[in-house]
């Protein structure tokens, strides 16, 4: 308790850019929290009743995997490291620590969930645009495959790209405009 305590009074979250949005005594009442709040950064200990810290980090994955977290411990056990490497654990940190290490522990992790969120929106956006603009990519490859300005390999790799199975015997190709739509009876 009185490290936990210490660690939310002594680190000055705001200049951090962070907020601390809950605290608690154990890893039952820690799991509780961060399923209610999801926070982006957990701090936590190897040993607390009801649930360990390396047992927390697993069931918090599944409620925030993308969420760095980071042991504070008094315990060097081997064992204890390789299972938190093998968690993904961005640090692990043996007290005593200074608040200016946990400072720039907690600096770094901000801005490698700043530089993940990031690309995450960059890729969203890139998905977004594919989708937008899939309608006429599809038509220019046809309009291509139709002008026969395309090899066998590229007919193939274009294809798999656009979702598209063209494979048969032989084809017709017609391009159509209607002009007036609500005439029209199929």
């Amino acid at each position: 308790e009185p490290v936990r305590e210490a660690i939310r009074d002594i680190i000055d979250w705001n200049s951090l850019g962070l907020s601390l949005v809950g605290e608690a005594r154990d890893g039952r009442e820690a799991l509780e929290i961060i399923s209610k709040v999801e926070p982006d950064i957990i701090l936590t200990d190897i040993y607390m009743p009801f649930v360990d810290g390396l047992e927390l980090i697993e069931k918090a994955k599944g409620i925030v995997p993308t969420a760095k977290f980071i042991i504070i411990t008094g315990y060097e056990k081997f064992e204890y490291a390789r299972r938190a490497i093998k968690l993904n654990v961005s640090n692990y940190i043996l007290k005593p620590i200074t608040s200016s290490e946990l400072t720039d522990i907690l600096r770094k992790a901000k801005e490698e969930l700043d530089s993940e969120i990031a690309q995450r929106k960059n890729v969203e956006n890139l998905k977004s645009q594919l989708e937008e603009n899939m309608e006429a990519l599809r038509e220019r490859f046809l309009m291509n495959l139709i002008l026969r300005k395309m090899s066998q390999q590229e007919i193939i790799k274009n294809m798999e790209k656009y979702n598209l199975d063209l494979r048969g015997e032989s084809y017709i190709a017609a391009v159509l405009t209607i002009d007036e739509p609500e005439e029209v009876n199929i």
